[in-house]
């Protein structure tokens, strides 16, 4: 046999929405610590550090999140009422209701694969539901229950749609049309099941009875069955387990955790403990919900108080072995670094100003804003009639009237009026030279 991990202490966290955690499931596609809320908040968490990542209300106050999914595409969360799914990063993609959505309490992808849209959900209701998650969870199909008590529980495996009923039972459905191939007795009278968990062809149940006055009494065993030959067989354990899962890396072994905090490790080939009694630690309330990462490397916790317990079989532990892909994370802020208003060394123009389509504080009124062009003066008479032609230049003397090399513009109005006039003029046209002129054509 091989040695059992050892599972210690890691983190503990509260999660948002100030409510107890009613499902909490482990990402197999990123480093992510899925949580739902009894007040029907969903909040990630990102490594075994418990780093928020995103947190969204998924449903209404009052609908708790009773179970939750994990698709390549997204993270699909129930309530007992409507189905809905959401990108990783919040935004909405989808929200299903109906009117035979009334007490939904399970569901479960058909399929592991990523390329998979297929959904199965039920609950306290007479029908099993086929959701096709590439349309938008519109409902495909829907099989009636027998006798009308609905599905606690659905978990799957490569060849069956294991149903765990009110009632004690178990039905295995075919997957492809959802026919009962076998149905699965309770083995005591007045059994209910509490948790099931599904790995290739073992199948492990733990439940309570109604035994002292109508109280539930838990049993303090498990129920094993061999999908090949559908018979039972039972462990016992030294205390109530309510809660079951696979640890997938170990094929055959099983953690079952108690309301009180107590975990432990089961080989459910050789029906014995693999491991001893763990508590877990900084547990003040009752535990409502675990889940193990696909590596089996760690184990996360949720109670009624709204805890998240985090432990693994080392400090520095990741979910997956090979990251499946790189978690999105937001662009980093760039911080600028501070400046003392009161240095006038400062460079204020190394602090970049944000895009902006509207009008700045800066900006200047239209009105003494407008294009406007200087018109020079017009030319003295004088150095018109002392102009000599040099091939096509003309040269003068300077009259000693202005400076070298400058030449006044018109900035009154009323002079710019008297040039416009004057240039216009016939007088004017004449001073201009004959070679300047332009040449109309015949």
């Amino acid at each position: 046999m091989e040695t059992p991990a050892v599972y210690s202490y890691i983190q503990n966290t509260v999660a948002d929405g100030a409510a107890a955690v009613s499902s909490l499931m482990i990402d197999p596609f990123d480093e992510l610590i899925w949580v739902g809320g009894q007040g029907g908040h969903v909040t990630s968490y990102y490594s075994a550090l418990c780093e928020k990542y995103t947190s969204f209300q998924a449903h209404p106050p009052g609908y708790p999140v009773r179970d939750l999914a994990l698709h390549q595409e997204g993270v699909i969360s129930l309530s007992p009422a409507s189905v809905r799914m959401n990108v990783r990063r919040g935004l909405t993609r989808w929200i299903q209701t109906s009117e035979d959505f009334y007490d939904l309490c399970t569901l479960s992808l058909l399929d592991k694969s990523a390329s998979n849209h297929r959904l199965a959900v039920s609950g306290n209701q007479p029908s099993l539901f086929e959701l096709d998650i590439n349309r938008n969870g519109q409902i495909v199909r829907r099989a009636s229950i027998e006798g009308g008590t609905g599905y606690k529980i659905v978990r799957n495996n490569p060849t069956f749609l294991a149903c765990a009923d009110f009632a004690g039972g178990i039905d295995l459905r075919n997957k492809d049309n959802f026919q009962v191939m076998r149905h699965l007795a309770p083995t005591s009278s007045n059994m209910m099941i509490q948790d099931m968990a599904l790995l290739g062809n073992q199948l492990v149940t733990c439940g309570f009875s109604d035994v002292y006055r109508n109280r539930p009494t838990a049993h303090m065993y498990l129920s094993v069955y061999d999908l090949r030959t559908f018979r039972p067989q039972l462990i016992r354990t030294h205390f109530p387990p309510v809660l079951l899962k696979f640890l997938e890396v170990y094929t055959s072994r099983l953690v079952c955790v108690s309301t009180s905090g107590q975990f432990q490790m089961f080989d459910v080939g050789r029906l014995e403990p693999a491991s001893p009694i763990n508590s877990i630690e900084m547990l003040q309330f009752q535990v409502t919900c675990f889940d193990v990462s696909s590596n089996s490397q760690g184990i996360a916790f949720g109670d009624e108080a709204g805890n998240i317990i985090v432990y693994g079989t080392a400090q520095d532990i990741r979910f997956h072995n090979t990251i499946q892909r790189a978690t999105e994370f937001a662009d980093p802020v760039d911080t600028l670094p501070a400046m003392d208003v009161c240095d006038p060394l400062n460079v204020y123009s190394s602090v970049p100003l944000p895009i902006c389509d509207g009008p700045l504080l800066s900006d200047l009124p239209p009105q003494i804003t407008r294009f406007r062009y200087h018109v020079s003066g017009p030319v003295d008479p004088a150095i018109l009639s002392s102009i000599k032609m040099v091939g096509q230049i003309g040269y003068a003397p300077n009259n000693g009237r202005m400076r070298r090399n400058e030449y006044n513009y018109i900035t009154s109005k009323h002079a710019t009026a008297s040039f416009k006039l004057q240039d216009q003029s016939p007088s004017h046209e004449s001073q201009i030279p004959l070679y300047y002129q332009k040449v109309a054509g015949n």
